[in-house]
């Protein structure tokens, strides 16, 4: 029986020796549209405000991998389903928003 496969024309093979062309590199997320405006919310809450300690506070540049909640709902968001954050919760535009 003959196979169907088609029979590549002389000279379109691909070249062997030549690396197809590599994928384009993702470009990086755009930067956060928010910025820390005022004071945050008198609702959020971390355990760091627990927490007492004798030495001064230590800071870790930008990363922040604390946990907030706030306490209207006791929940990683606030009553505007947007997330309980430092950075997010000094935005006066929230609807929940109250200043200290």
């Amino acid at each position: 029986m003959r196979s169907m496969k088609p029979k590549p024309e002389p000279g379109l093979e691909p070249d062997p020796a030549v690396a197809p062309e590599p994928a384009p590199e993702p470009s990086p997320p755009p930067p956060p549209e928010y910025q820390m405006v005022g004071p945050p919310c008198r609702k959020l809450r971390s355990k760091g405000m627990y927490v007492y300690t004798d030495g001064p506070a230590e800071s870790h540049g930008d990363y922040d991998n604390t946990i907030y909640w706030c306490l209207s709902t006791h929940k990683a968001f606030g009553p505007d389903d947007d997330l309980a954050q430092k950075d997010l919760c000094c935005d006066p535009s929230r609807s929940c928003y109250e200043a200290l």
